[in-house]
């Protein structure tokens, strides 16, 4: 049987398309892309690593980037066990085998020739370029896998694992025996059914942990909801013991009046005023402006904060003065958005002095939603670029994944502005969703 004669030159250089390929759709499911200073240093890292390629490509007798997987899994991990680091650098590598099969396939029907040189491999690159940027594209609009839980994730890993184990073998055996030229139509129907298998268990796996994350989020609300229930229920009966007790109250006024005892009516009416601040305007007026958000996953989220700030005893203020009906967001990435930021804030503000947080949400006439969110901390504010990156905390044994994931979603809506800022020993974020 008539073999193709591959150029060596052709092969190593082809070896480094792929290798970078597989290296740059890595860095882009992982989100190191949409951050600049953040994605520069991943791309030395991978520069970093043709020294070691090369050596491994001349002397291994399989594709070596099976080697670099667990090496960047080491080196890019973001927790121990990181399962969705590895789901992507092996999805990395399926997408790259399918774009250049698909390009070998192509290559192979528009030039009939023994001889693999420069022509077919540079016909081969660009359209295993297309193809790369089309799946690559596509995989990640779907990809919503920061609502997927560990187990979920864990499971896609196995399934993985199977899927590239079973495409090597058989790629192997293919060439063992001389075929995969032959039969490089049948190894591409192969990887296709492959790869749609694995496509369907994504949007599966994505669409089942979407319903779980909302039925958490309902469960959440009603949670929170009845906790705001018996709160007006107690704060009605202080109410109540207020109202049982003014006449008593009036009563002791009056006789000090009668007296002329101008200092005593003074100091009593001054712990009037602190009993009544403290009895019932605390209760009162913190919750009165959350009738005016209609959302009721929203609403849930912010009673739910403001219950933990309670019990953080962080000093509070929430001020809504016009009807919130609508936030031209995803239901699902507002309350993620929300969440996080009012995490952060409680986490930091629980840390200060002052403890304190105020917390603002108005409509424009222009239908812009404005939220303004300022706590206080600890330390006067990190460096405002450096909260942003993947990884970065101020803490320790913190993954710093938070104000990353906000980034992320500045990126997914371009009606979306965030600002941060910090002055002194305050931080302020300001959200403008048009």
């Amino acid at each position: 049987m008539d073999l193709i004669s591959v150029d060596t030159k052709v092969y190593v250089f082809e070896g480094v398309i792929d290798f970078f390929s597989f290296y740059i759709i890595f860095l882009f499911l992982q989100n190191y892309a949409h951050h600049l200073s953040t994605f520069t240093p991943k791309i030395i890292v991978g520069l970093s690593s043709i020294p070691l390629f090369f050596v491994l490509y001349a002397f291994l007798p399989f594709n070596v980037i099976y080697v670099f997987i667990p090496i960047y899994y080491a080196v890019f991990k973001i927790a121990h066990y990181d399962w969705l680091t590895l789901n992507n650098l092996l999805l990395s590598y399926l997408i790259v085998n399918i774009s250049g099969l698909v390009a070998s396939s192509i290559s192979n029907t528009l030039f009939h020739t023994k001889l693999y040189d420069w022509k077919n491999m540079i016909v081969t690159s660009v359209f295993e370029i297309l193809m790369l940027s089309t799946l690559g594209i596509y995989i990640k609009k779907i990809d919503n896998s920061k609502l997927w839980d560990r187990s979920t994730q864990f499971f896609l890993v196995v399934v993985q694992i199977i899927f590239q184990t079973i495409l090597y073998f058989f790629t192997v055996l293919a060439h063992h025996y001389g075929m995969f030229d032959t039969f490089i139509n049948g190894v591409l129907i192969f990887v296709i059914i492959e790869f749609l298998i694995m496509l369907g268990l994504f949007i599966y796996l994505n669409l089942r942990s979407r319903q779980r994350y909302e039925s958490k989020l309902e469960k959440q609300h009603l949670d929170n909801l009845q906790t705001y229930t018996k709160q007006l229920e107690q704060n009605q009966l202080k109410l109540r013991k207020f109202k049982h007790d003014y006449k008593n109250i009036l009563l002791s006024i009056t006789e000090l009046a009668k007296e002329g005892d101008n200092e005593g009516l003074i100091l009593y009416l001054s712990k009037l005023k602190l009993y009544s601040d403290s009895e019932l305007q605390q209760h009162t007026d913190d919750y009165q402006d959350i009738q005016n958000i209609k959302d009721t996953h929203v609403k849930s989220l912010l009673l739910n904060k403001f219950f933990t700030m309670e019990q953080s005893q962080i000093h509070y203020h929430f001020e809504c003065k016009t009807p919130i009906n609508q936030i031209n967001l995803n239901i699902i990435d507002i309350v993620r958005l929300l969440s996080i930021l009012l995490d952060n804030a409680i986490e930091e503000a629980g840390e200060s002095s002052e403890k304190n947080i105020d917390i603002l949400i108005y409509k424009n006439v222009d239908n812009t939603t404005e939220i303004t969110l300022t706590n206080t901390v600890a330390h006067s504010a990190s460096n405002i670029n450096q909260l942003t990156k993947i990884g970065f905390s101020s803490k320790s044994n913190h993954s710093g994944l938070g104000l990353s994931i906000v980034e992320d979603l500045k990126q997914k809506y371009p009606n979306l502005f965030i600002h941060f800022s910090s002055n002194n020993y305050q931080f302020t974020t300001q959200i403008i969703i048009n």
